[in-house]
């Protein structure tokens, strides 16, 4: 492991998650919003109790009330897998 990436993962690991818990709202949905900002993720199953989703459209919206202002690093977004590695089916 190369001394950047030991860097980066220092930082990420100090990170505040500004969205858990917070207010969402999405404009299609078929699961509960709120499964996006509870903190849980280690089960990627449609009806694992963990993951949201949107109804069968070309477009969905999705949004979360940060109730503050924050300067936002980054956004990780876990996919639905089925709880199968990447790219399987």
């Amino acid at each position: 492991m190369s001394e950047k990436t030991i860097q980066f993962f220092f930082k990420f690991k100090d990170l505040e998650d500004v969205a858990l818990l917070k207010p969402t709202w999405h404009s299609n949905g078929m699961l509960p919003s709120d499964k996006a900002v509870d903190g849980k993720y280690t089960n990627l199953h449609y009806n694992g109790g963990q993951c949201t989703m949107s109804g069968y459209s070309q477009s969905a919206t999705w949004w979360v009330d940060l109730e503050r202002e924050v300067a936002i690093d980054h956004v990780i977004i876990y996919l639905r897998t089925e709880n199968l590695p990447l790219g399987m089916k």
